[in-house]
């Protein structure tokens, strides 16, 4: 008896290896039931962005949301993992847990651990993975309880980046951000002289005595105009409710009306 429980014998008998084994795994069992934590759910809204797709150096971004918040369920780390298909099962390729980021320079936290970046070149030890049309992802929540089911996740690895947006469009009928409203004296006004805003819109503003401002549009409103006013600064939005539209003729006229009020004022 003595002989076969020898110390230096143990560890050789294959039986008495698999009853360390049970004892090990029944005793997590019992310290996971008299704990109050348990483990989380999945992982949720799972998606890929393509932000490099040159061969090679292809990279896509994975996005996901944190699982749905259970007290006794915390979310320590998030396992990420991607089926290789050169051994037909999934490997771990990054375990994500709170840590100090020195490019950030603050502590990450486990709530802004939700995106990790897929990189082809930093996974030359899985090349078989970059030669298929998709590649399988899966990520996992995990705590001291152990680690949830996978969230799968199929990237297109021949997806191409996403276009640029395209600028807003611009509005013919708003006159530029760049036009600016001077007070003129009657001089100027009656040499019909002022400041040029921007050159796109090409309008000029002049602010005199008198009656609030007409705005008089020579072709598209807004393009080419002249302002001419008092009291408060000429708008330089045109359209029906700032101004009214007036024939060239009348354009002379209320100039040499608003010329005559003016020097009338001044002489007083």
């Amino acid at each position: 008896m003595m002989r076969l429980l020898h110390p230096d014998k143990v560890g050789q008998d294959d039986r008495v290896q698999d009853a360390i084994e049970a004892v090990r795994k029944a005793k997590d069992i019992c310290e996971r039931s008299l704990s109050s934590i348990t483990i989380p759910y999945p992982p949720r809204e799972l998606h890929a962005q393509c932000i490099n797709d040159v061969k090679g150096k292809r990279r896509f971004k994975l996005t996901w949301q944190a699982p749905v918040v259970r007290e006794q369920a915390p979310v320590r780390r998030y396992v990420v993992a991607a089926v290789d298909p050169a051994y037909g099962k999934a490997l771990t390729i990054t375990i994500l847990e709170p840590d100090y980021n020195q490019e950030l320079r603050r502590f990450v936290g486990v709530e802004d651990l939700t995106s990790y970046v897929l990189a082809e070149e930093e996974l030359e030890k899985m090349p078989m993975l970059w030669q298929k049309p998709t590649a399988q992802v899966q990520i996992a929540a995990a705590n001291e309880a152990g680690q949830s089911t996978w969230a799968n996740l199929r990237v297109q690895l021949n997806a191409k980046t996403a276009p640029a947006p395209a600028p807003p469009p611009v509005n013919s009928n708003t006159a530029a951000s760049g036009v600016k409203n001077y007070a003129r004296s009657s001089s100027n006004i009656s040499n019909n002289t002022g400041f040029t805003g921007a050159a796109s819109n090409n309008t000029k503003s002049y602010v005199g005595l008198g009656k609030p401002g007409v705005g008089v549009a020579a072709g598209a409103a807004g393009v080419g105009s002249h302002y001419f006013g008092g009291g408060a600064a000429a708008t330089t939005n045109s359209g029906p409710r700032n101004s009214s539209f007036l024939s060239a003729a009348e354009v002379e006229r209320k100039r040499e009306s608003n010329k005559a009020r003016l020097l009338g004022v001044k002489s007083m």
